[in-house]
């Protein structure tokens, strides 16, 4: 079945809109609500949320957030009755926004679900019949329902639904089990009972810059010499032309692209100083990458005059994003097969083989085949909750900061090189780290593999040698323009990204005073 842009766009927006209320500790029905996502969908988000953040998932009291929670320490029967005010006035003042329908917009979620969750809980007449109390953590909570009426209330949504109040259940979306219902709970129809649930396919994040499964390797070919040589002549050919690590970009009416050669090209090419990698598959064409002797003529090869070699950690930011990891990819093979023209165990010259994805050895005796490697690395995002902790190099201009990152040693696990890098760049102890995501960072040729670490809001950081300050920042700081954040093509800056939204209401990349490294945002 094929899905529509129009549809494609509404999903991811439902699913915006469902993290963020998780993010703000929104009860199951009230995210099915404003989403219309199904119960099951909504749990598996939020064990995915909690997970990612690092948070601990616990059972609710009667559904009960802790925000909630502190609600019911003072009068309950004020709290009530002004919580209920308030939240008519404010579900109003959004409904009038949205006069053809309501879902809420983003910048309405916090407002909404704050209006709504109080809304659904109490009647517009209150009476204490019976009472429960629970605790959670140091509070102490305290809540009564009404069984005096079944009541008819007007629907925000649009709808007519006769609600009976009486006494119930409420089931937070962390938990893994709906308790039976019995006579004493909803009589009436669940609020969004009319409303259809539908099927929303999975949207995952939009993947790191130079990374996502764009590319067929087809390495089952690589060793098929005929394939290799009739591709390199045929018709669909592509060749990503790399001069001294540098990529070849050309300026268009939509921006920057990447500029590829043709088969037609490889006569009037200069001397290639190695032979063509074979990349693979993408769309119909067939890719390669090939390291060239001199830039001039292959610039001259596009007559627009805008073809140019550039540093692709610069420009890479600014390249459509399929194309941006064509270029990593062929970056990073000729990068590796430049550094292993000779053994590392005889010293012996080594020769291409398994098209330019091995080198081996042309001495007899050892011919030990080379094959590309990475060196893994940490990134690090180092988080009390409402602070990050970042630092910067004594290299880099006055006001940059960045994550902690540094790489992964032997007989290291992953978890074992966070604690490690953060203990000794910061003197912070990492209570405990989750993974986020990696980046393809071919520069020149590692893997960087981003966490997020939890510590204690009492430790105090130190720089070390290789730092020349690190320091705890707030989400305030980072709007107000200091300091200044890594380019958005970063796993890093993903990381801080995605700290910062956790307790924002408006978005990082939305936030007009950012600084970023070499730019403001206006």
């Amino acid at each position: 079945m094929r899905i529509t842009d129009s549809r494609y766009d509404r999903d991811r927006l439902r699913l915006a809109i469902a993290h963020r209320m998780i993010a703000l500790e929104a009860r199951t029905r009230t995210i099915r609500i404003a989403t219309q996502l199904s119960d099951d969908r909504i749990r598996r988000m939020y064990r995915d949320y909690f997970a990612s953040t690092g948070g601990n998932l616990v059972r609710r009291r009667r559904g009960k957030s802790p925000r909630q929670m502190s609600y019911f320490r003072r009068s309950l029967e004020h709290e009530q009755q002004a919580a209920l005010l308030g939240s008519l006035l404010r579900l109003c003042s959004l409904l009038q926004r949205y006069p053809n329908g309501f879902r809420p917009a983003l910048e309405d979620v916090g407002c909404f679900c704050d209006a709504y969750e109080t809304y659904r809980g109490f009647g517009p007449k209150v009476t204490s019949r019976s009472s429960t109390r629970g605790t959670f953590g140091r509070y102490s909570a305290t809540t009564t329902n009404s069984c005096s009426r079944t009541a008819p209330i007007a629907n925000p949504f649009g709808c007519r639904t006769r609600w009976k109040y009486c006494r119930t259940t409420v089931r937070h979306a962390g938990e893994a089990c709906r308790p039976a219902r019995d006579e004493g709970q909803w009589a009436g129809a669940a609020l969004n009972s009319w409303s259809p649930r539908l099927p929303v396919a999975a949207v995952p994040a939009p993947p790191n810059v130079f990374a996502g499964p764009y590319l067929d390797r087809i390495a089952h070919l690589r060793k098929d010499e005929a394939f290799v040589a009739e591709a390199l002549r045929g018709a669909k050919a592509r060749i990503v032309p790399v001069h001294e690590t540098r990529i070849l970009v050309q300026r268009g009416a939509d921006g920057w692209s990447a500029a590829f050669a043709t088969s037609m090209d490889l006569g009037i090419l200069p001397a290639l100083a190695t032979e063509p990698v074979l990349l693979g598959r993408f769309g119909d064409c067939i890719y390669f990458a090939a390291e060239v002797a001199s830039p001039e003529p292959v610039q001259a090869l596009f007559t627009t005059g805008s073809a140019r070699f550039e540093d692709l950690r610069m420009a890479g930011g600014q390249l459509p994003e399929q194309q941006a990891g064509v270029l990593a990819y062929a970056r990073a093979m000729l990068y590796w097969r430049g550094r292993h023209r000779y053994c590392g165990a005889c010293g012996a010259p080594t020769r291409v083989a398994s098209a330019g994805h091995v080198m081996k050895c042309t001495n007899d005796t050892c011919g030990i085949d080379h094959f590309p490697r990475l060196d893994p690395a940490i990134i690090v995002l180092v988080t009390d909750g409402e602070r990050a902790l970042l630092g910067r190099q004594a290299s880099w201009p006055a006001g940059r900061y960045s994550t902690i990152a540094g790489f992964v040693e032997p007989g290291e696990s992953l978890e074992d090189a966070v604690a490690r890098e953060v203990l000794e760049e910061t003197g912070v102890t990492v209570l405990e780290s989750t993974y986020h995501s990696s980046q393809p960072w071919p520069f020149p040729s590692s893997l960087m593999i981003g966490y997020t670490a939890f510590t204690a809001a009492e430790s105090v950081p130190r720089a070390d040698e290789e730092l020349e300050d690190v320091r705890w920042f707030t989400r305030q700081e980072i709007a107000a323009g200091f300091p200044g954040l890594p380019p958005p093509q970063s796993v890093s800056f993903r990381l801080i990204e995605h700290w910062y939204d956790s307790g924002s209401d408006l978005p990082l990349a939305q936030t007009p005073g950012v600084t970023l490294w070499g730019s403001r945002r206006g």
